[in-house]
């Protein structure tokens, strides 16, 4: 099967790598890497200097408008690919810089793939401009994609077919995960202890934030000793492409939500600041927020916070699961794969859906089988 991965960014450039180095040699060379930047090639030619790796393409293209007079049907889903890309929505990057590297990519991609006999194609988790055209691209020649991202849940991978979130397939399709088997409640609860251990562990995402310190001072409250009832607020990084493109609602409105409610149950509202929030100026709103309506901000483990709460609000954390894990009232104010699971199908998610075996922040070696498992999914 000869594959192509398209890679935004070092974190993915040096998971796919991993994956890569760990398949026979004939297979290695059925790979090849597209990537956006130097940077990002230069990690993956030190790691895998056999591969082929190809920079994608930025030059002059025509005009938006001249492309929609020539090509109306195809312009309207670039528009769209351009407008959810997580560079117009986050980055703040130009409609017309968006343009030229949406077009160039596909451009290119499409040539490609006409040329070249490609099986599948593997790409982040969707949210990016460059894998926002090449999806585009493979749908056009009929060609498999898979998606990835992580699912925050130890050793496990998020891989859908169609994109992440609300993107995905199995957000489209939950009865999906009906042919997958029952899954044993004892063998479930084992893993629960696991996966409760492997919460208190800070994230690896928060190991090399600089913000850490500030994030501490200011969220030194404690409730978990403590016999009074609270809704937990799980909060999200601030410029999270799942916050922006999967819902309306930000960190600060999910806050202010939670305080009507809170208003009316009578209760308090503890807010936890993500480890990995790397926006001082996101920091400062919350902390203005609490100076003025006196909620809790803590840090405590998280896993403990969801299973003291009464109720869990947020757009659509990962916490959310969890706290479905404790069968706990869970509010969704933006798109979430799982808002709809019942319990059943959420250990179904969790056991058979997500790709187990492999930790993605590892430096480690993947196990061959493991890896081969992970490029035929």
């Amino acid at each position: 099967m000869k594959t192509g991965f398209i890679v935004e960014g070092i974190t993915y450039a040096n998971f796919f790598s991993r994956i890569v180095s760990s398949l026979e040699s004939h297979d290695q060379e059925n790979t090849q890497f597209f990537v956006r930047d130097n940077a990002t090639m230069v990690l993956i030619q030190n790691k895998l200097p056999e591969i082929r790796t190809t920079i994608l393409p930025c030059y002059s293209v025509p005009e938006s408008y001249l492309f929609e007079q020539e090509k109306p049907i195809l312009y309207s889903k670039m528009i769209k690919g351009i407008e959810d890309s997580f560079e117009f929505v986050i980055g703040g990057v130009p409609f017309s810089l968006c343009w030229e590297i949406y077009l160039s990519t596909f451009i290119f991609m499409h040539d490609f793939l006409q040329k070249n006999n490609i099986d599948k194609v593997i790409m982040c988790s969707g949210c990016g401009i460059y894998s926002k055209a090449v999806a585009l691209a493979c749908q056009l020649h009929k060609i498999q994609t898979r998606f990835i991202e992580l699912s925050n849940l130890p050793e496990k991978i998020f891989i859908d077919s169609e994109g992440t979130n609300a993107n995905a397939m199995i957000a489209r399709v939950p009865e999906f995960l009906d042919v997958f088997p029952t899954v044993d409640e004892q063998q479930h609860q084992i893993w629960m202890e696991s996966w409760f251990s492997f919460k208190s562990r800070p994230l690896p995402q928060s190991l090399k934030n600089p913000l850490q310190p500030l994030i501490e001072k200011c969220s030194t409250q404690r409730v978990l000793n403590r016999k009074k009832t609270y809704i937990f607020v799980p909060l999200q990084v601030s410029n999270d492409a799942q916050l922006w493109l999967y819902g309306k609602h930000r960190n600060i409105d999910t806050i202010k939500y939670a305080l009507k409610i809170g208003m009316e149950s009578g209760e308090h509202v503890v807010v936890k600041i993500h480890p990995a929030e790397t926006s001082v100026q996101q920091i400062k709103e919350i902390i203005d927020l609490k100076r003025k309506f006196n909620f809790v901000l803590t840090m405590e483990n998280s896993g403990g916070l969801v299973k003291n709460a009464s109720q869990i609000i947020t757009v659509n954390s990962t916490v959310g699961l969890e706290a479905m894990l404790f069968k706990k009232k869970v509010t969704f104010l933006g798109s979430s794969i799982y808002k709809s699971f019942d319990y059943e199908m959420l250990k179904k998610y969790i056991h058979h859906y997500l790709f187990s075996g492999i930790d993605f922040f590892s430096e480690g070696h993947i196990e061959r089988d493991v890896a081969y498992a992970f490029m035929l999914r």
